[in-house]
């Protein structure tokens, strides 16, 4: 299979129930726990500006979950241009975005 090909796998000692989507099959200590991360992000559509603490649904290939916003590195807007604005206190709708 290639990468984004879904298949089946039989694991001896785990069950079924013990699998969640998103989960990913791996060699021993090959594949590490994320805490943060840093995403370029658009925004297309907000009704009231969004701030630090936002608690989105991010979608990733076959995995969905929560993740927090914890900062807004900096964003370009229609009125600042190709110029960034670093730090800015929340985005609305048509900014371009560098978030943790």
């Amino acid at each position: 299979a290639t990468a984004g090909e879904q298949v089946g796998v039989v694991v001896p000692g785990l069950g079924a129930d013990q699998v969640h989507r998103g989960m990913v099959l791996s060699t021993g200590g090959s594949a590490g726990v994320v805490t943060w991360f840093q995403a370029k992000v658009v925004m297309r559509h907000v009704v009231n500006g969004i701030r630090r603490g936002y608690e989105p649904l991010c979608l990733a290939h076959t995995a969905s979950f929560r993740v927090r916003l914890h900062r807004i590195v900096k964003r370009k807007t229609k009125a600042t241009g190709e110029d960034w604005e670093e730090s800015p206190p929340m985005l609305n709708t048509g900014d371009l975005a560098i978030v943790e």
